[in-house]
């Protein structure tokens, strides 16, 4: 029999930050993972907003400081923001007790990447690059 309750534990809820080309495609790829529930969004562009309203997402921030300062009911985020962002978009999720997901580059010098507090936050990292595969 299905438990509701017990369903939901097992669902990593998860928020997208930025919704260009790669956090559209990350907000699909969520949206198509049974145990994957997208609960937020944020994004400038109301346009992207209204994609990811069609696409199913009922919360929506225009400045991912907003999100992550409502990140309580989040397990991770997908962050593709420009690179300038990352290294404080990544350092505000971790704070947040967030997991983070990253589009490369982690930050823009090696200085800001060894300051990243992904060992001392205990949350998960990771990224994804295809900048070299031809």
């Amino acid at each position: 029999m299905c438990d509701p309750k017990k369903d939901l534990e097992n669902i990593l809820k998860v928020g997208v930050i930025g919704l260009g080309r790669m956090g559209m495609l990350h907000l699909m790829n969520c949206l198509q993972i049974d145990d994957v529930k997208v609960v937020a969004v944020a994004e400038r562009l109301k346009k992207l907003l209204r994609e990811a309203q069609s696409a199913g997402v009922n919360r929506f921030y225009k400045d991912y400081h907003d999100l992550l300062g409502h990140s309580s009911d989040m397990d991770a985020v997908a962050i593709s923001l420009p690179n300038f962002l990352h290294f404080e978009s990544i350092q505000l999720a971790l704070e947040a007790g967030l997991n983070v997901f990253m589009e490369n580059p982690l930050a823009n010098a090696v200085e800001e990447c060894r300051a990243c507090l992904v060992e001392r936050s205990g949350g998960k990292f990771g990224g994804h690059s295809v900048r070299f595969i031809e």
